[in-house]
């Protein structure tokens, strides 16, 4: 007789009393959570409601919740916020509930690489007093704080926990759990895609009602040097959140545009494609590019190579002729649009479409098609070749030209001889075919083909070299012990080492902490060029504000307010929207002196929030080495103080910080390297052993759905970015890619099978 271990039959009175606690601890700090505290709470009581009516609602709360509610620009709570509240509670009634299922009889080999990974990450982390009191106001800066370490970890922490909630989920009913997760993966990247176009200014030229060719400029507009960060609080000291997010968003959308088991679930997909391939493009980061593309050529890899270990017959010739037409249509694009602008990118798009068109004349009238073909053909082939000798910004030559139109032709040909053979396939699935077809040759020439990366290219030599000077200093700020090198540093303690090793950073960054003297509370700002310190508000344009606060320092310093519209980072070649003021702090003998600097806003605020960035006003210390401190902070244009905690009594509350150009001293740009600092080489290589079995999960006998096709594509893309970024500093991040790891790795035997036609069932 099989005894099979559940950790449900273990849980079911205990996890009541764990998930009636958890819910306790994780409400009690909003309580006095600055401006939103009660509204946020209110969430969190319908969002627990609705669990109990709908449980498979998580999987969309989450991921939406994730690329869009981030309020730590606002309230200053960076470590402990809203998003812990909708994880935490979302974990807590799994508990509560009796949703907390998971068997290990079938995956002992995951479960115990699982098990040793997150004992390892536990084992160096030392910030457990966060477990029972979540942290609140902090006096400091928040990467140097013990605390930090929870942020890092978890997102790994709330993967874990809500993998047996999905467990539960898909062994009641695993058609209409995956339904959800596809829908709310879809809606989260539909959603980051709206924010993206709001931050690059495009929503608003289309909310205005601006003309056709105006929204196509703003839409393609890839000479911008501002590099999208949505509004991800995690990248004011730069970053890859972003970037990690569309990229684990990328093959669920991949997943639902091939495999939805109805065709509002495809065509949502194919919306949410567009939409992360359009993040991707205005992201202008290098690597974010390679790792899309291999992410892409991975999916349909992978899928074969599933399909053929499932026993479905495949037929090789299409198999290669559609990698011909992928090969050749990139190829293609980037050379219209390189060599000849928008106008040959669109007649290279009119190829395709005249390409499908002749093949479903075919079936009706041969003679039709081969009349259509040629003159269409020729057509477009002339347009490109035009367009490279009209263009003004384009070096003409015949060679050019030439090019142009020899791969056109290739392409078409490839093309009308691939949808020929795929005419049976119904007439959905060949335009689908058709708009990947387009997209993601013309996402690569774009992207590639654009001023922005073209300039960022130019740079790859000196900024690899700054990448291996850091990664060595990285190195050289870990503990050298035994200890430290097997199990590591402990997570998110690289940015406090990094700052101990290399004092010289933290002056050229900036420092700010809280000081207190006879009960009075001050803030203390080092100087740093780079850091802004500031608040959100609302400003009005063409307004004369004042800004009144008491300071005091040693030495003569420089003092500067400036008021903006701003995200979270500013570009290095970036105009940016802002007036400012300064003035000169002279020495005060110990004592805290009035001063007043006033600036007008111009035309900062003058649009509406849906047609500009977040007004800020923020101080910056451009003294050398000089400690300022202020205190009883007013900002106005009359009587009314528009900043809250002025006097700094509630700590950090409400105030924020932003480096825009140092991104190196918070980040170790490498995800293994990470690893290893903070896990040491057990870690690592527990990290590894993790990804290398996710990966090779569709190749296993018992996987019976290419919904695990999806799940090893996020970690090959993670994986090749992760050789230039560090995404999983993130929780925002981590929770999603851990998430797929665990599901995977204990997925319930036989949870989901695969139907004749390759739909999910």
């Amino acid at each position: 007789m099989t005894h099979e271990f559940s950790l449900t039959q273990g849980l079911s009175a205990s996890g009541k009393i764990l998930g009636v606690a958890l819910l306790l601890l994780t409400i009690y700090p909003f309580f006095s959570f600055p401006a939103v505290g009660t509204w946020l709470l209110l969430l969190a009581a319908i969002y627990l409601l609705l669990l109990f009516f709908v449980p498979c609602v998580w999987l969309l709360v989450l991921p939406v919740a994730t690329v869009s509610l981030d309020l730590a620009t606002y309230t200053g709570r960076f470590l402990f916020n809203e998003l812990d509240l909708l994880f935490l509670v979302t974990i807590g009634f799994s508990l509560l509930s009796g949703h907390f299922d998971i068997e290990l009889q079938h995956r002992k080999k995951g479960a115990f690489l699982i098990g040793a990974y997150c004992l390892v990450i536990l084992f160096s982390y030392g910030a457990w007093s966060v477990f029972l009191s979540p942290p609140g106001s902090i006096e400091s800066n928040p990467y140097y704080l013990p605390e930090y370490g929870y942020k890092v970890v978890k997102g790994t922490l709330w993967a874990l926990l809500l993998t047996p909630f999905w467990i539960n989920l898909i062994k009641q009913d695993r058609q209409r759990t995956i339904n959800w997760l596809l829908i709310g993966q879809c809606t989260a990247a539909l959603v980051l895609g709206v924010i993206i176009l709001w931050e690059r200014g495009t929503l608003g030229v289309i909310l205005s009602g601006s003309a056709w060719y105006h929204v196509v400029n703003s839409l393609l507009d890839l000479a911008s040097a501002y590099r999208t960060t949505g509004i991800f609080s995690d990248m004011h000291t730069g970053g890859e959140v972003i970037d990690g997010v569309v990229l684990l968003l990328l093959p669920i959308t991949l997943y639902g545009l091939f495999q939805g088991e109805k065709r509002f679930l495809r065509v949502y997909s194919l919306a949410a494609f567009c939409s992360v391939a359009y993040c991707a493009m205005v992201g202008f980061t290098r690597a974010t590019y390679m790792s899309f593309f291999l992410g892409c050529g991975a999916f349909m890899l992978l899928s074969l190579a599933y399909r053929w270990r499932s026993g479905f017959r495949l037929d090789s010739f299409p198999s290669l002729l559609m990698a011909g037409v992928f090969g050749t249509g990139v190829l293609a694009a980037y050379l219209s649009f390189s060599r000849g602008g928008s106008y040959a990118l669109a007649a290279w798009i009119g190829l395709a479409v005249f390409a499908l068109a002749g093949a479903r004349l075919f079936g009706a009238s041969r003679v039709l098609a081969l009349i259509v073909w040629p003159v269409t053909a020729i057509a477009m082939i002339v347009i490109a070749v035009n367009a490279h000798f009209d263009s003004r910004w384009i070096d003409h030559s015949m060679d050019s030209a030439v090019v142009i139109g020899l791969v056109q032709l290739v392409f078409f040909l490839l093309t009308a001889l691939l949808f020929v053979r795929l005419r049976k396939q119904s007439g959905f699935n060949q335009f689908l075919m058709l708009v990947l077809l387009v997209i993601l040759p013309s996402v690569f020439a774009v992207a590639l083909g654009g001023y922005k990366f073209n300039e960022r290219m130019g740079t790859v030599s000196e900024d690899l070299n700054t990448r291996m000077t850091h990664w060595n200093n990285v190195i050289k700020s870990s503990g050298t012990g035994v200890v430290s090198r097997m199990l590591g540093n402990g997570s998110g303690s690289f940015p406090a080492n990094f700052a101990y090793h290399f004092p010289e950073v933290v002056t050229a960054v900036g420092s700010f902490s809280i000081g207190n003297e006879a009960g009075n509370e001050y803030l203390k700002l080092g100087a740093g060029e780079d850091l802004a310190f500031g608040q959100r508000v609302a400003i009005k344009p063409s307004t004369l504000y004042t800004l009144s606060l008491s300071v005091r320092a040693e030495e003569s310093a420089k003092l500067a307010v400036f008021v903006c519209e701003r995200n979270l980072i500013f570009a290095s070649n970036f105009q940016a929207n802002c007036q400012s003021s300064s003035t000169r702090i002279n020495p005060s003998g110990g004592k805290f002196v009035r001063v007043a600097l006033e600036v007008n806003s111009s035309i900062a605020g003058q649009r509406g929030p849906l047609f500009r960035w977040p007004t800020i006003v923020y101080v910056k210390n451009f003294s050398k080495g000089v400690l300022v401190e202020i205190d009883d902070v007013v900002f106005s244009s009359g009587s009314e103080n528009l900043l809250v905690n002025g006097e700094f009594a509630g700590g950090l509350d409400h105030w924020f910080f932003y480096n825009d150009f140092a991104h190196l001293p918070w980040h170790v740009k490498n995800i293994y390297v990470q690893s290893w600092y903070d896990n040491g080489w057990i870690g690592l290589a527990l990290f590894l052993a993790l990804g290398l079995s996710v990966l090779f999960v569709p190749f296993s006998r018992d996987c019976t759905s290419s919904l695990y096709v999806a799940f090893s594509t996020a970690v090959v893309a993670i994986a090749v970015f992760g050789l230039f970024g560090s995404p999983l500093d993130s929780a925002r991040v981590s929770w999603m890619f851990f998430f797929y790891l665990f599901i995977s790795l204990l997925r319930p035997k036989d949870s989901l099978t695969q139907t004749p036609h390759g739909a999910e069932k």
